[in-house]
């Protein structure tokens, strides 16, 4: 059984980000107790029959094979997932999936292969296919092992278009009560912007700064760039990390007003769920922006996936056949 719309333990206490009042490119699905306990014995099935690899190129092949599992087992999810891929939604949240990490980690990669091909950066987690996010003591601000508020942000806005992930694939083992995950199309926020901020974000006045889990220091910044551009089907697409982003001239004082105006739009539209166990969220990385609370009392775990529609440009500029990418390529080429 599927349903528009689903509760949340967790609210936020702003009616305007709950689930309910989402936009329609943000899709919500429950599975029943019933198509959970098929799944799960169609994934021990599947479980007994491999062997669990360690080298990510092979667990990316598992994750083909997990794909069709998904789509035989869940046809429905299968059907939202592939409308997420064709840009008919943004975002997808599905509860009442697996929550032990072996079934969790087998089914994130074939709801994460049904997107696009799996994929993830040398220096980042790790280089892990399949990324563990916990918090960690003395994290620095804004990344994923911060118990701090994760600022409002795309992730890898300083790569090119084709080597950013599209789909940011996560899957919640255990969460702090009141901990939500937000995503803001940013086709929504667009539509509280005055047409002179939404001229200024479109022109190349700005630089970003790569993450800090590229491990290539703290102050390397992009070339200039614009911050909303448009997509190959002329959708809106969006680079902002909203905390690493800055007008290219420090006295361009009307492109720093369009940033702290499409930050708090962002935050307006943005709508929040929870990453319970369970629970699996993706959303499209190009066409809008996500961010995390603050992180209650007790343990989190959320596994997380890459998905892009083509791995080309990874494999051209870097000459590695992946599924993991090094960054430096790209990080020599693009900043100055």
């Amino acid at each position: 059984m599927f349903a528009k719309h689903v509760c949340q333990d967790a609210c936020s206490g702003v009616c305007s980000q709950c689930l309910a009042n989402a936009s329609d490119r943000v899709q919500t699905a429950a599975l029943a107790v019933d198509e959970r306990k098929i799944l799960e014995l169609e994934i021990d099935r599947f479980a007994a029959a491999i062997r669990w690899p360690d080298e990510p190129d092979e667990q990316a092949a598992i994750g083909g094979a997990a794909r069709a599992l998904i789509r035989d087992t869940l046809p429905h999810v299968s059907q939202l997932l592939r409308q997420a891929k064709n840009g008919k939604l943004d975002a997808l949240y599905i509860t009442g999936l697996p929550t032990d990490e072996v079934r969790a980690q087998l089914a994130l990669l074939g709801m994460s292969r049904e997107l696009g091909m799996l994929f993830n950066y040398s220096s980042q987690n790790e280089g892990r296919l399949i990324m563990e996010l916990r918090p960690l003591q003395e994290s620095a601000a804004n990344t994923n092992s911060t118990r701090d508020e994760f600022d409002i942000h795309t992730d890898d806005a300083a790569m090119p278009r084709e080597a950013r992930t599209e789909f940011i694939n996560l899957y919640g083992i255990q969460n702090p009560p009141g901990t939500l995950t937000s995503y803001s199309p940013v086709g929504d926020a667009l539509l509280s912007l005055d047409r002179e901020h939404k001229e200024v974000l479109s022109e190349p006045r700005f630089r970003v700064r790569f993450p800090i889990s590229f491990g290539v220091g703290t102050d390397r910044w992009s070339q200039p760039c614009a911050i909303v551009t448009r997509g190959p089907s002329n959708e809106f697409e969006l680079r902002f990390p909203s905390y690493a982003t800055r007008p290219i001239a420090s006295d361009d004082t009307l492109a720093a007003a369009a940033l702290v105006a499409l930050k708090t739009a962002l935050n307006q539209r943005a709508v929040g769920m929870p990453l319970d166990p369970g629970c699996f969220l993706t959303f499209n990385n190009l066409r809008g922006a996500h961010k995390r609370g603050a992180i209650g009392s007790g343990d989190r775990l959320v596994f997380r996936t890459y998905s892009v529609r083509s791995l080309e440009l990874l494999r051209k500029v870097t000459g590695q056949p992946g599924p993991i990418f090094p960054v430096d390529p790209f990080v020599t080429s693009l900043t100055d």
